[in-house]
Protein backbone atom coordinates (compact mmCIF):
# COMPACT_ATOMS: atom_id res chain seq x y z
CA UNK A 1 0.00 0.00 0.00
CA UNK A 2 1.55 3.32 -1.35
CA UNK A 3 0.18 6.69 1.01
CA UNK A 4 0.96 9.70 -0.07
CA UNK A 5 0.74 12.81 3.04
CA UNK A 6 1.39 16.47 2.79
CA UNK A 7 4.80 16.91 4.97
CA UNK A 8 7.64 14.52 6.09
CA UNK A 9 6.40 15.09 9.92
CA UNK A 10 3.29 12.43 8.87
CA UNK A 11 5.45 10.60 6.96
CA UNK A 12 7.42 10.28 10.04
CA UNK A 13 4.38 9.96 12.52
CA UNK A 14 2.29 7.54 10.25
CA UNK A 15 6.16 5.33 9.68
CA UNK A 16 5.48 4.50 13.90
CA UNK A 17 2.19 3.72 13.31
CA UNK A 18 2.70 1.15 10.27
CA UNK A 19 2.29 -2.12 11.93
CA UNK A 20 -0.93 -0.88 13.84
CA UNK A 21 -2.15 0.59 10.73
CA UNK A 22 -1.34 -2.52 8.61
CA UNK A 23 -2.63 -4.74 11.59
CA UNK A 24 -5.95 -3.29 11.61
CA UNK A 25 -6.80 -3.00 7.95
CA UNK A 26 -6.50 -6.29 7.62
CA UNK A 27 -8.21 -7.43 11.02
CA UNK A 28 -11.23 -5.53 9.92
CA UNK A 29 -10.96 -6.35 6.49
CA UNK A 30 -11.35 -10.35 7.52
CA UNK A 31 -8.35 -10.84 4.81
CA UNK A 32 -4.85 -10.19 4.36
CA UNK A 33 -5.20 -7.25 2.17
CA UNK A 34 -1.86 -5.07 3.29
CA UNK A 35 1.09 -6.37 3.84
CA UNK A 36 3.65 -3.32 3.52
CA UNK A 37 2.62 0.27 4.02
CA UNK A 38 5.31 2.99 2.02
CA UNK A 39 4.70 6.57 3.04
CA UNK A 40 5.52 9.48 1.04
CA UNK A 41 5.28 13.59 0.42
CA UNK A 42 3.16 13.82 -2.54
CA UNK A 43 0.94 16.50 -3.72
CA UNK A 44 -2.43 14.91 -3.92
CA UNK A 45 -5.28 17.35 -5.57
CA UNK A 46 -8.76 17.72 -3.90
CA UNK A 47 -11.31 15.73 -5.95
CA UNK A 48 -13.01 19.29 -6.73
CA UNK A 49 -9.69 20.45 -8.16
CA UNK A 50 -9.77 17.37 -9.91
CA UNK A 51 -13.37 17.46 -11.62
CA UNK A 52 -12.66 21.74 -12.90
CA UNK A 53 -9.70 20.15 -14.21
CA UNK A 54 -11.37 17.32 -16.12
CA UNK A 55 -14.08 19.56 -16.97
CA UNK A 56 -16.70 17.32 -14.86
CA UNK A 57 -19.12 20.11 -13.48
CA UNK A 58 -20.98 19.67 -9.94
CA UNK A 59 -23.04 16.36 -9.83
CA UNK A 60 -20.81 14.71 -12.41
CA UNK A 61 -18.11 12.13 -11.84
CA UNK A 62 -15.36 10.37 -13.59
CA UNK A 63 -16.40 7.03 -12.36
CA UNK A 64 -17.75 4.88 -15.40
CA UNK A 65 -20.51 1.79 -13.99
CA UNK A 66 -17.66 -1.00 -13.94
CA UNK A 67 -15.55 1.38 -11.71
CA UNK A 68 -18.89 1.96 -9.17
CA UNK A 69 -19.26 -1.96 -9.62
CA UNK A 70 -15.22 -2.94 -8.90
CA UNK A 71 -15.21 -0.49 -5.73
CA UNK A 72 -18.75 -2.00 -4.69
CA UNK A 73 -16.79 -5.72 -5.00
CA UNK A 74 -14.21 -4.14 -3.02
CA UNK A 75 -15.59 -2.82 -0.12
CA UNK A 76 -19.03 -4.64 0.41
CA UNK A 77 -17.44 -7.71 2.57
CA UNK A 78 -16.05 -5.42 4.85
CA UNK A 79 -17.41 -5.30 8.46
CA UNK A 80 -16.61 -2.05 9.05
CA UNK A 81 -18.45 0.43 7.42
CA UNK A 82 -16.49 3.57 8.49
CA UNK A 83 -13.29 1.99 6.83
CA UNK A 84 -15.33 1.07 3.98
CA UNK A 85 -16.55 4.17 3.56
CA UNK A 86 -13.20 5.70 3.70
CA UNK A 87 -11.69 3.22 1.00
CA UNK A 88 -14.62 4.19 -1.33
CA UNK A 89 -13.92 7.74 -1.45
CA UNK A 90 -9.93 6.81 -1.39
CA UNK A 91 -10.83 4.45 -4.43
CA UNK A 92 -13.41 7.30 -6.20
CA UNK A 93 -10.78 9.96 -5.64
CA UNK A 94 -8.26 7.82 -7.36
CA UNK A 95 -9.84 6.55 -10.06
CA UNK A 96 -10.85 10.31 -11.02
CA UNK A 97 -6.84 11.25 -10.85
CA UNK A 98 -6.29 8.92 -13.03
CA UNK A 99 -9.02 9.91 -15.79
CA UNK A 100 -7.54 13.29 -15.44
CA UNK A 101 -4.19 12.41 -15.97
CA UNK A 102 -4.81 10.20 -18.49
CA UNK A 103 -7.25 13.33 -20.42
CA UNK A 104 -4.26 15.45 -19.68
CA UNK A 105 -1.46 13.06 -20.99
CA UNK A 106 -3.22 11.76 -23.82
CA UNK A 107 -2.42 8.28 -22.67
Amino acid sequence: MFVRTTSSVWVQQLHFMKDEIRRKINELSGKTWVIDIHFGVGYIPDAHALKNAAGLGAGKTALKERDKKMIAQCTDALADRELAEILKRVMKKEITRRRFLQAKTGH
